[in-house]
């Protein structure tokens, strides 16, 4: 259910607590900075998710109410994907929905999947000593690095500075 929500339960410790996928806003702020400085050496990785290896078509099974609570299956396209100029590999995928809920929820939650599918294809992982018992899972960070040139400039830890310049 709460994924009809975009949301995520989490457990914290001893306690629970909800990551909501939500635009930013101005509650919504950066929490830390990692950077080269702060990342334990040699163990940043960058994946790409290729565009044949992204569906691009949906079939959602959802338990529609208005008949008799029976499973239904709805196929949602990508927008373009049955032109015949189109030349993407046609590229299937399955959602089950395990709640009674309408068709128009059930587009509505298979639409956000294939976008979801479409932009969200970098997946970035690293590790972090102590400088990351700041944020918790959910939380928006910033993140520079060298090697794929995320946000501009150089980052890392100044070794000294004085009155006529700094050292990285």
């Amino acid at each position: 259910v709460s994924s009809l929500g975009r949301a995520n339960v989490v457990q914290r410790g001893n306690s629970f607590g909800i990551i909501v996928d939500k635009p930013i806003d101005e509650d919504n702020v950066p929490i830390q900075l990692f950077t080269m400085g702060n990342i334990i050496r040699e163990s940043f990785t960058l994946q790409y998710t290729g565009e044949n290896d992204r569906s691009n078509v949906i079939d959602v099974t959802y338990v529609d109410p208005h008949l008799d609570y029976r499973s239904k299956t709805l196929t949602v396209y990508e927008k373009g994907i049955l032109q015949p100029s189109h030349d993407k590999v046609v590229k299937r995928d399955k959602l089950r929905i395990n709640a009674a809920i309408s068709r128009e929820r059930a587009a509505q939650t298979a639409i956000f999947q294939l976008r979801c599918n479409n932009w969200l294809y970098r997946t970035i992982e690293f590790k972090a000593s102590i400088d990351s018992f700041n944020c918790k899972v959910g939380d928006l960070i910033y993140f520079q690095h060298q090697v794929p040139y995320y946000q501009s400039g150089y980052g890392g830890r100044l070794e000294a500075a004085s009155s006529d310049g700094y050292y990285l």
